[in-house]
């Protein structure tokens, strides 16, 4: 375990394997877990922690908020891959990677048309 700041604010960052089934990484509340295989894979870490401040800034209610609402699972899942694509090393490949995850894991009902859309250009 390691205590690591985002901004101001703290989280605990975990490298284990205990992840859901297709997932490298998983931030909830301000808790974040990475399979050690991805320990150094950046834009992953940059994309749980921006997880992270969503919760912090919402003094929590972000959890509550992705848990029941697609749209706000959408908007936090976009704003986090587009954080992460900052760090891809062929942002058009990895574009169109995360809008086949958003398309298929997050139970958001949209289509990979509408994933690529919500991630921009």
């Amino acid at each position: 375990m390691q205590i690591k700041f985002v901004k101001i604010f703290p989280y605990l960052l975990f490298y284990t394997d205990k992840l859901p089934e297709g997932f490298a990484g998983c931030a909830n509340a301000f808790v974040v877990r990475i399979r050690p295989a991805y320990k150094d894979d950046v834009g992953l870490g940059v994309h749980e922690a921006q997880h992270i401040l969503h919760w912090w800034y919402s003094l929590g209610f972000s959890s509550i908020l992705y848990l029941l609402s697609k749209r706000f699972r959408l908007w936090a899942e976009v704003k986090c891959y587009k954080v992460q694509l900052e760090y891809a090393a062929d942002r058009d490949l990895a574009r169109r990677v995360y809008a086949l995850r958003l398309a298929a894991h997050y139970n958001l009902g949209i289509s990979v048309s509408e994933a690529l859309d919500a991630l921009g250009g």
